[in-house]
C-alpha cells in the first residue's frame, strides 16, 4: 500500500533526503488525534482486514468526533475467498463505526 512516503517520492522531484526530511515532518508535527474533530476521513485500505490490523487505534480515537469512511481496493480473493473476505470486512467496519 502507498503511505506518505510513498506518494511524496512519486508525486515529486526531490531527493531521497528532502523526502524523508518532509516524511519525518508530517510524523512528528501533526495534531494529536484528539484535536481533529468534525472531519470526514476516508481509510484506504488494500484488503479486507488491514484496517483492523494497522489502525483500529486511530479509527477508535477519530470516529467519536469525525465522520469515517473506508476504501479497500481489493477484496481478499488470493485463494478464492474473496466473497467470505467481503462479508468479513463489510462485519468489521460496522464494528469499528465505519
Amino acid at each position: 500500500a502507498l503511505n506518505t512516503y510513498h506518494y511524496l517520492a512519486l508525486r515529486s522531484s526531490l531527493t531521497d533526503r528532502d523526502i524523508c526530511k518532509s516524511y519525518l515532518q508530517l510524523l512528528y508535527h501533526r495534531k494529536p488525534l484528539a484535536a481533529i474533530r468534525g472531519k470526514n476521513i476516508l481509510y484506504v485500505i488494500a484488503h479486507p482486514d488491514d484496517e483492523a490490523m494497522f489502525f483500529v487505534p486511530s479509527i477508535r480515537r477519530l470516529r467519536e468526533h469525525n465522520k469515517l469512511y473506508l476504501l479497500c481496493l481489493g477484496n481478499g480473493d488470493g485463494a478464492g475467498l474473496g466473497r467470505i473476505r467481503e462479508k468479513e470486512l463489510i462485519q468489521s467496519a460496522k464494528y469499528l463505526g465505519f
